[in-house]
This record gives structure tokens, C-alpha cells and sequence, in this order.
């Protein structure tokens, strides 16, 4: 986690070093009262210097803010100048809703269509019938295997129930066990676990199955503990996605305690690494990740979007926009929303960051896949070839429900170890009733978190 972030600030600090040593800046933005844009996507900057250089009489000046939902609270609680627009994850929480203006007028004035947005993510951004947020960028859970892992059996065949380049938990249970028996003489191998090498996988695959982690709100906020709960969640379906977990370590790989041993014997790379090797026969991976590879890395695998019934496990922080009621120079935060969301801005967008080396280490618009269909499934494969033939079936990118602006926090230091320590468990052990509980003990020695 902490090597991530390294990493990302890292980027940020490149990214920015080479925007100002363009000519990208122009000195206009003295001369004139530019628009403030607060967002966590560093890659975003292109995007506004490209809309500044055109010179349409609005300038947009941007600020890199690590979490665009926090700062935006704490500057209202203090009554401080807020921005002209915000783009960033966790913005949708009920929270904030209230302190965003409707762009339903956008689609009114025929700026957007509708129709040009994956509406699963354009839905998610209302409230109340009114269209508060913009959705930009998404990614997804991939699964990874070896190109050249071919089995006579079928290992490599597609799943004939759900789309082309989809995959469910149980077909990767029957793929596991078919190269299994294949390779029952292979001591260092196992074919795949919920439990690793991406620990992601399991908070995906229990939302995919209706644990239905998110902020209450309403009547949801009383009955679980103290009136400062922010998590709310439904306990069978969670108990039930977790058995299923259990059920798959005992079936294909004997116990908890057999994939942990193996882990720690032979998985000292990362996942997709494993994979190449032949350590194991899958391996879960963010799109943003997969994606920023080297070509000829990518080459090697073939990704599966990890999918149940008729949804896909769309990551937790797509990035969304949203014009604060209070904004000044709002009409400049506008004319960069109707610049952005034109296919062929995105494209110039992709184009610049080709010329300037940023897709190697980000992928696609701010982070993602575009929220823009035409530009996903039209434009990405120019620039991502192994999306040729392979895109994300539209109709089953939904949005999850929003999730609080601590999710981070409490994600990393109390679901995902609970999570873990759930997950190791046999089959038909239950659940430990205590996660309110836990929650609420972090929350005690972390109060600034409420």
C-alpha cells in the first residue's frame, strides 16, 4: 500500500514537472480569473491545458487535491471560498449531495446526450431525479491468465452464460480443478484463491454477490450501533458470499492453511508475475494497473472481466464531476465539462499523453475507461490494442451505491483484515457478528474520521 503511493507521487510530481516545462501555461491565466477545479486525477491536467490553449475565454486552473470529498467538507465547515468544480472519487456521498448544484440543464440545452454515457454510471450521479454528478472514469476487476496456457479440456474456453470475456468465481473454480487434475503431479502450483495474490478480489466478489457495503443514510442511519454510523450492509448475503469463499479455498485447494502455505513458499511476486511463471493459473488485477503495462508485457496474458449474473465488478472509485452551488466562475467549469465530454477532445487527450510518455505509467481518461461509450469502445482500442473485439459489455457496468468519504480508511484498517480473517475460515463457521463493533472502536481512537 504504502509502495502505491510512492509510486503515485512519484507520477504526480513527473506529470507536473513536465506540464510546466511545456509552454502548456499561458500567461493569459494572469491576466484573467480562471476557474478552480479540485480533483485527484493528476492526468486531468492535460485535459485542462489542452481547453486553455484554445482560448475560448475561459481558463480553468487546476489543483491536485489527494481527497476532493474530505477537503471539500472541511471547506465548508469552515465557510471557505469553494471551487468552481470538484472531480474526484467519493463525491457522491449523501454527505455532499446537497451542497451540488443540478446539471440537469446541460442535458436540457442539448450540451449531452444521455444516450453518449454508459447509463448505469449516468443513473448513479442522481439525485432525487436531478442529475448532481458527471461521471468520467471507472475501472474494472480483470482477471488475468497465461496466454499459453491451453488445455484440451477447455481451460482456455470462454463461459458460454455470461459475454464474451467474462468471467464468474465458479468458472474459475472449474477451470482451477480441470488443471488441477491435469497437473496433479506439480507440487508448486495452485491454480487460483479468493485470499490472493490481489486481496481486492475479495471485497469485489462480496459486493458483486449483494453484500452491499455503503453510506446510510434516512432510516438506515438508526438500529446498528450509535447514531454516527457510517456503514451499512446486509448480513446474509454477506454470510452467504463468504461461505461460498470458504467453499471454493476447501474445494480446490484443500484448506486455508494449504493456500497460505503455498503463498508463502512460492509467491513472492506480484500476481501477474505468478501467473507468467506458471505458479498459478489466475490472477485478479485492477483494469488502471493491467493496463498502464508495457505492450509486450500486456502481450503475455489474456484478461477476463470478473462478473456475476449481469454485473461486473465495477471498482469503488469511479470519478465523478460536480459543480458546488456556492461556485464562482461556474460558467468557465461548464464550458470545460461540454469541451471534456466530446469524443473528439477525448481523443486529443489520449493523444497528448501518448506524445508526452503519461500512458505508460496511467491509463485511459482520468485513471479509467471513459464514462463516454463511443469513446471506450471506439477510441481506447486505437491506443489499447487488446481491447480490440474484448470491451466492457456495457449494459452490466452499474455503479455500486456510494460508499463514506473515510472509505479508504476504513476499508484498509478494519473490512479488508476482517475480510481475511473471514475468509481463512472452514466452511459453515458463520460470521463474526462484532464488524459494527469494530468499526466503531476504530472510529473511537480515529474521531477527526466521523
Amino acid at each position: 500500500m504504502a509502495h502505491g503511493k510512492t509510486r503515485q507521487l512519484a507520477y504526480i510530481l513527473r506529470i507536473l514537472a513536465l506540464l510546466t516545462s511545456l509552454s502548456f501555461f499561458s500567461c493569459s491565466l494572469l491576466e484573467k480569473k480562471p476557474a478552480v477545479l479540485w480533483t485527484d486525477s493528476p492526468e486531468l491536467l492535460i485535459a485542462a491545458e489542452l481547453f486553455n490553449a484554445q482560448k475560448q475565454g475561459h481558463l480553468l486552473e487546476l489543483h491536485y487535491v489527494e481527497q476532493p470529498s474530505r477537503e471539500l467538507s472541511q471547506a465548508i465547515e469552515a465557510k471557505k471560498p469553494l471551487p468552481s468544480l470538484v472531480i474526484g472519487r467519493g463525491l457522491r456521498s449523501p454527505q455532499l449531495a446537497g451542497q451540488f448544484r443540478s446539471l440537469n440543464y446541460l442535458f436540457d440545452d442539448t450540451v449531452f446526450s444521455r444516450e453518449f454515457f454508459y447509463s448505469g454510471l449516468l443513473e448513479a450521479g442522481k439525485r432525487e431525479g436531478e442529475q448532481i454528478y458527471l461521471p468520467l472514469s471507472f475501472n474494472l476487476m480483470l482477471i488475468l491468465s497465461d496466454t499459453d496456457n491451453v488445455d484440451a479440456q477447455g481451460i482456455k474456453g470462454l463461459e458460454p452464460s455470461l459475454p464474451l470475456g467474462s468471467i464468474s468465481l465458479e468458472e474459475i473454480q472449474r477451470r482451477s480443478l480441470l488443471s488441477k487434475a491435469r497437473d496433479s503431479g506439480k507440487t508448486a502450483f495452485m491454480g487460483f484463491s479468493p485470499r490472493w495474490p490481489d486481496e481486492d478480489f475479495l471485497f469485489q466478489w462480496i459486493q458483486l454477490k449483494g453484500a452491499d457495503f455503503h453510506e446510510p443514510e434516512g432510516e438506515e442511519l438508526k438500529g446498528r450501533g450509535p447514531e454516527s454510523r457510517l456503514l451499512a450492509w446486509d448480513d446474509t448475503l454477506l454470510a452467504e458470499a463468504l461461505e461460498d469463499l470458504r467453499s471454493f479455498t476447501t474445494t480446490v485447494n484443500g484448506s486455508a492453511a494449504k493456500e497460505d502455505d503455498f503463498y508463502f513458499s512460492y509467491l513472492f511476486a506480484p500476481g501477474y508475475k505468478n501467473v507468467e511463471s506458471g505458479r498459478i493459473l489466475y490472477s485478479a488485477m485492477d483494469s488502471a494497473e493491467f493496463f498502464a503495462l508495457p505492450p509486450a508485457t500486456r502481450a503475455k496474458f489474456d484478461f477476463h472481466y470478473l462478473m456475476e449474473q449481469d454485473r461486473l465488478a465495477v471498482l469503488e472509485g469511479i470519478r465523478y464531476a460536480g459543480i458546488p452551488r456556492k461556485a464562482k466562475a461556474s460558467a468557465s467549469a461548464e464550458a470545460f465539462l461540454a469541451w471534456f465530454f466530446t469524443p473528439e477532445n477525448q481523443q486529443k487527450i489520449l493523444e497528448t499523453s501518448r506524445s508526452l510518455r503519461f500512458s505508460e505509467t496511467s491509463f485511459g481518461i482520468a485513471g479509467g475507461f471513459s464514462s463516454l461509450r463511443i469513446v471506450t469502445e471506439e477510441i481506447f482500442p486505437l491506443f489499447y490494442s487488446d481491447l480490440k473485439n474484448l470491451l466492457p459489455p456495457a449494459e452490466s457496468v452499474q455503479a455500486t451505491k456510494p460508499l463514506p468519504t473515510a472509505w479508504e480508511s476504513l476499508y484498509s484498517s478494519v473490512l479488508l483484515p476482517w475480510l481475511k480473517e473471514e475468509a481463512s475460515k472452514a466452511p459453515e463457521s458463520g460470521i463474526d457478528e462484532n464488524l459494527n463493533a469494530k468499526f466503531e472502536a476504530y472510529l473511537d481512537r480515529n474521531p477527526t474520521i466521523r
